[in-house]
């Protein structure tokens, strides 16, 4: 889902200013990253940053940003290198409309999955960041 939106500075501060020799990113995106987050600790968690260069876009460009070493969060950039995924994530860079596929099938699983009704299991939100 990072295909879409922003992050935030607060969020790959640790990334930036304590870099762990097995995360790569690429010297290019580590500057632009430092740019856009010039402190370790952010003023305010209003800072954002695009996660990809679509981010208004669903499609597959974050896969190949992170192909790329241009990966915001250190957990996406682990996915290209883990053997376990990196597979995937060539193929969902060079694959558009399978990652499309892949995609809304998950989605679709965790909708159906543990759904709060209202009952006494939870509350449908009137307004999804505020409890009513």
């Amino acid at each position: 889902s990072h295909t879409l939106g922003v992050g935030h500075c607060i969020n790959i501060a640790d990334r930036l200013y304590e870099p762990k020799g097995d995360d790569y990113m690429s010297s290019n995106y580590g500057a632009y990253l430092s740019f856009m987050c010039p402190t370790r600790v952010p003023l305010t968690n209003l800072t954002a940053l695009p996660n990809d260069l679509t981010p208004t876009l669903f499609d597959n460009q974050y896969f190949r940003n992170i192909l790329a070493g241009r990966a915001p969060f250190t957990i996406d950039s682990r996915i290209a290198t883990d053997p376990r995924t990196s597979a995937i994530v060539a193929h969902f860079a060079g694959n558009q409309e399978h990652f499309f596929q892949a995609f809304s099938s998950a989605f679709l699983k965790l909708s159906y999955h543990g759904v709060l009704t209202g009952d006494s299991e939870g509350e449908i939100r009137r307004q999804c960041n505020q409890v009513n």
